[in-house]
């Protein structure tokens, strides 16, 4: 799949901008590797899981605004069957889309996917300007293995968030990870 246009600028932006700064040829490939093809990935993620969301959100929207409306349609006996077909398929399509959100969480992995691209490219331009908590270090090179650290706790609260909130199947009657489970007091 081909980035869409803003994308590609961007990337092609950051590795211009990386190719630029006082690292060796190693540190260099690791940041690409580590950083620059992570943010892409999680931002072609990102996009992929917000359109199937937007996709399925809205079948199961615009069937609910539809189905009561085809119900209270009074057709002549010529359209009753049209009718009754129109929202009978109508609503199932509504089912549907609502039961495969709610099974590939599609919604849960783009806010997922969408929080962690934010965050690396945050940390990234933060080390590319040498801000924040990069502030202290003379050059890329002094700040490399912070940056390098910081870009594994990022990852590694990823994974960890991903396996234990976002790919977990969830059991009939559980909460959504966005709100905390209460504690039950017998």
């Amino acid at each position: 799949m081909t980035p869409a246009p803003e994308q590609q600028m961007t990337a092609e932006a950051l590795e211009s901008a990386l190719a630029k700064i006082e690292l060796t040829d190693l540190q260099r490939d690791l940041v690409r590797i580590q950083w620059l093809q992570t943010l892409s990935w999680m931002d072609r993620r990102a996009r992929k899981s917000w359109a199937l969301y937007s996709f399925l959100r809205l079948v199961a929207i615009l069937g609910a605004v539809f189905v009561p409306a085809l119900v209270a349609v009074n057709a002549s006996a010529e359209w009753a069957t049209t009718v009754r077909v129109a929202t009978f398929s109508l609503s199932l399509c509504v089912a549907i889309a609502t039961a495969l959100e709610s099974f590939f969480r599609s919604g849960e992995r783009w806010r997922h996917y969408r929080r962690n691209s934010e965050a690396l490219r945050l940390e990234g331009m933060q080390y590319l300007m040498l801000s924040g908590p990069y502030n202290d270090a003379a050059s890329h090179g002094d700040g490399f293995h912070l940056f390098a650290t910081r870009l594994n706790a990022i990852l590694s609260s990823e994974l960890d968030t991903y396996f234990t909130r976002v790919a977990v199947d969830k059991q009939p009657g559980e909460q959504s990870e966005s709100r905390p489970k209460e504690k039950q007091y017998n």
